[in-house]
């Protein structure tokens, strides 16, 4: 940690998203975030890395998967969808009608988001179909809740979300807060052992 560093700006640089904090303290057992001091040292493995070292792939290697690459997809997506919107909002109106044109997600973009949505909802239904054996006592409930409603802000993006560009920031933090939520339960729940 560094002069001016906050567990927020590692997790941006690390993961893409300041939301990812909580994984930061998660993983290296820190009470109290906001307590952190220049000179501490945190572990900031990648994100397969922490699934894994931390348990939660044994306990859910397939839901994990499809996870893991939704995050990948959500990573493309999120930036091109940010920059179709910025070009939008670049564009001169209609001399005629006085009218901006109309927002249309990008093909490409629309592809990538819907095969995120896809991906959550596969993560999402493998994760609650958990039935307890072995190693799972419980499915984790609220990872599938906020997994399940990241796929549906995710689609609400893919058609097309709302058009106040700081409302789309809101949405694109949205999912990368319910997504990050999600890995720190699955990660509570595996440490837990997997009740």
């Amino acid at each position: 940690m560094q002069q001016g560093d906050s567990l927020a700006n590692i997790a941006s640089r690390r993961y893409g998203s300041m939301y990812y904090s909580k994984l930061i303290s998660v993983h290296n057992q820190i009470k109290n975030p906001n307590k952190v001091n220049i000179g501490d040292k945190f572990k900031t493995p990648g994100l397969t890395e922490l699934m894994t070292s931390t348990g939660v792939t044994a306990g859910a290697p397939q839901p994990v998967a499809d996870l893991l690459l939704a995050i990948a997809h959500f990573r493309l997506a999120g930036p091109e969808f940010t920059a179709a919107r910025a070009a939008l909002a670049a564009a001169p109106a209609n001399p005629k009608t006085k009218k901006k044109p109309r927002w249309a997600v990008p093909e490409s973009v629309r592809a990538r988001l819907s095969e995120t949505a896809r991906l959550l909802e596969s993560s999402a239904a493998a994760l609650g179909a958990l039935a307890p054996g072995e190693k799972v006592q419980a499915a984790p409930k609220t990872a599938v809740s906020q997994i399940t409603a990241a796929a549906n802000q995710v689609k609400y993006l893919a058609a097309g979300g709302a058009l106040d560009k700081s409302v789309q920031r809101t949405e694109v933090g949205t999912v990368d807060q319910l997504i990050s939520g999600a890995i720190g339960n699955l990660i509570l729940w595996a440490q837990g052992g997997y009740k």
